[in-house]
């Protein structure tokens, strides 16, 4: 594709996957901050009791390009998935060129999960809070990513109930 691609206004409730998009590259998902005409976010959230797979709110592969901003994306009962399964805010393999800025992930064990070749993939302004969780921040798997600001301005991320043992997460294989 050539264009601008926008995926927004929309609200999913319960289900294992809330956005997914493979081999398209231009994508917004949520509002587009960059043009006139904003759009409104998505609103994705997880109330399950039980969970028997990976659920994942925005799951971009292999999407060159693409932004993901101002979105929510929220897990509401307290329920804890275990064993191989679990709750992931924004899941981008293979996206070089991104930007996922704006968005606000609550209570999620992985709030963002990046694979694979993510080279100039930014991170800008994101809220993660997560009060009752076990989890990380951002999980990073065989990940190719840019420093993302610095250690004293990390480009305005917030992080709020993590301590510094859980900010990053950094594996070799798939999960």
């Amino acid at each position: 594709s050539t264009g601008l691609i926008r995926v927004f206004g929309n609200t999913v409730d319960d289900y294992r996957i809330g956005i997914h998009s493979r081999n398209i590259q231009n994508l917004s998902v949520g509002s587009d901050l960059f043009t006139a005409t904003n759009g409104t976010p998505n609103e994705i959230t997880f109330n399950q009791t039980s969970f028997n797979a990976h659920h994942r709110g925005i799951w971009l592969e292999n999407c060159p390009d693409a932004q993901v901003q101002e979105n929510i994306i929220s897990k509401t009962d307290p329920t804890t998935a275990t064993g191989t399964c679990t709750v992931e805010g924004i899941f981008q393999t293979l996206g070089p060129r991104g930007l996922i800025n704006w968005n606000v992930l609550n209570q999620l064990p992985v709030p963002i999960h990046i694979r694979d070749d993510c080279s100039d993939t930014e991170l800008h302004c994101n809220d993660l809070n997560n009060d009752t969780e076990p989890g990380m921040g951002v999980l990073l798997t065989n990940a190719v990513l840019p420093d993302q600001g610095t250690s004293t301005n990390p480009w305005n991320n917030r992080w709020n109930g993590y301590n510094n043992t859980n900010l990053f997460g950094v594996t070799t294989g798939a999960p």
